[in-house]
């Protein structure tokens, strides 16, 4: 009896000490981002300090242009700008205002994408809107909108569909304005959303 007493003991030691360690270590991890180029920028998001409304076309060109990296050899467009070179692989373009400001910054992502709309969410958090248009769902955060590549599920929102476009645009009060159609929604979570 003492002896299976001792065996249990030594057991549930080993089990408290593994889980002991295992919990360290995934604390020390660091934190992941699914697009580390996209920070909290005071209220907004912003895409390496270019702020939309701000950040001028030419700095947000230099920003880019300092970054190792992105390959600036082949534009593919007049907005698209450079290609990511390594992982996520997306490309950048910025639309222009009038003034000389850059309007929004476009991530173009492929369709093998290994980015998420769940790996988004862990990043950012849950969005404060979801819009439902003819192309599929966009997620809603202050200043940047997230767009889920959904041509099998279109109203159907998962935690693994691949992302297709993020754009951070000029208009940082979008989570506070009223709906204003029966296109945007409050976020409930992956699942249905209505058309």
């Amino acid at each position: 009896m003492v002896r299976l007493l001792r065996w249990v003991l030594a057991l549930w030691l080993m089990l408290v000490l593994t889980l002991g360690i295992g919990e360290i270590l995934g604390r020390a991890q660091p934190s992941y981002f699914a697009i580390p180029e996209i920070r909290q920028c005071g209220a907004v998001l912003c895409y390496l300090g270019v702020l939309p409304g701000k950040t001028t076309v030419q700095d947000a060109q230099a920003i880019v242009k300092n970054t190792a990296q992105f390959d600036f050899s082949n534009p593919i467009g007049p907005l698209q700008q450079a290609h990511k070179v390594s992982k996520p692989f997306y490309d950048i373009g910025f639309e222009n205002s009038p003034q000389g400001l850059v309007d929004a910054v476009d991530l173009g992502f492929p369709s093998e994408t290994d980015v998420s709309i769940g790996a988004i969410i862990a990043q950012l958090g849950a969005p404060c809107r979801v819009r439902v248009n003819m192309d599929g769902l966009g997620l809603g955060y202050p200043g940047l909108v997230v767009f889920a590549d959904s041509d099998k599920d279109k109203w159907i929102l998962k935690a693994y569909s691949p992302i297709s476009q993020i754009s951070i645009v000029n208009t940082g009060n979008f989570c506070q304005s009223a709906f204003t159609d029966s296109t945007v929604s409050v976020w409930h979570g992956f699942g249905s959303y209505p058309r």
